[in-house]
């Protein structure tokens, strides 16, 4: 039985996560066509433009056919206006739907699928569902035992309290491009972090010395499946701490990247300008 319990506090949350990177990667796609497809459309009329330019007749004289430099002017800018008409329709598009192309590689996540503002906000969604999970967890441990664990309850709770500050604090981030605001988050994740790796390591040494589960009050089955139980449960919660580190090691390394980016676009505030930086949200 506690290795189902953990198991599932630890399956349904990274489910939930999955779910949600999964909707959110469908829609990036879709969005994506759509960009290129309006990329398409200015870069034809860039094309044209440029095609009217270096394919207007000189040969009949100093003006070709025209006559005189007003008419060249007058039927090549007429041309290249209606290029530009086009680029500024198709511009208006890429402006409505957003940044036109793949993310630089150096600021993109999740195999290059998305920006990093992106993934710090599925890092935040994650978060959400796995608070909402603990304090669930919480509710029904406290509803079951009574006011006897009153204390480990407001422990929860606090510590619940203080997730949602790091995570508003991470949206906030996000919102505002202040890169100091993920500090919390990366605090909090490297102390999970340490957490888990000594946490593997003291069931590491569990598994190898031999280390049995004591029941209180004493269990009704006999030494050997005590021993199984064990190792079974010791070999689970190994596999929960290397695969929990695994991931927080992951996600602290895209928060920290992430503060990079706001640290790149706070330094090349002065010199880049407004406009690049909304580019980069």
């Amino acid at each position: 039985m506690p290795v189902m319990h953990l198991l599932a506090l630890f399956l349904v949350p990274t489910a939930a996560f999955a779910v949600c990177v999964l909707v959110s990667l469908i829609l990036r796609w879709r969005r994506r066509r759509e960009q290129l497809r309006a990329a398409s459309i200015v870069e034809a009329g860039k094309l044209t433009a440029e095609f009217v330019a270096v394919s207007t007749p000189a040969t009949l004289g100093p003006f070709g056919p025209f006559g005189s430099a007003a008419a060249v002017g007058e039927v090549v800018g007429g041309k290249e206006g209606l290029a530009a008409d086009m680029s500024t329709a198709s511009m208006s598009t890429v402006d409505r739907i957003g940044h036109i192309g793949h993310p630089p590689r150096r600021w993109s996540c999740c195999c290059g699928l998305c920006h990093i503002l992106t993934g710090t906000r599925l890092i935040g969604y994650f978060d959400i569902v796995s608070i909402f999970f603990q304090f669930i967890k919480e509710l029904s441990f406290y509803a079951d035992h009574g006011s006897e664990h009153a204390a480990r309850f407001a422990f929860g709770l606090v510590g619940m309290g203080m997730g949602v500050l790091v995570v508003i604090c991470l949206f906030a981030a996000v919102r505002s491009h202040n890169r100091f605001l993920l500090l919390p988050h990366l605090i909090a994740q490297a102390v999970s972090i340490v957490t888990l790796l000594l946490a593997a390591i003291v069931v590491s040494y569990a598994l190898m010395a031999g280390t049995r589960l004591q029941n209180y009050p004493p269990a009704t089955s006999n030494a050997d499946a005590s021993d199984n139980n064990s190792a079974s449960f010791f070999g689970v919660l190994l596999i929960i701490c290397l695969v929990g580190a695994a991931i927080q090691i992951w996600l602290f390394a895209v928060i920290l990247q992430c503060y990079n980016f706001l640290a790149f676009i706070a330094y090349g505030e002065a010199e880049i300008g407004d406009d690049e930086i909304e580019t980069g949200a």
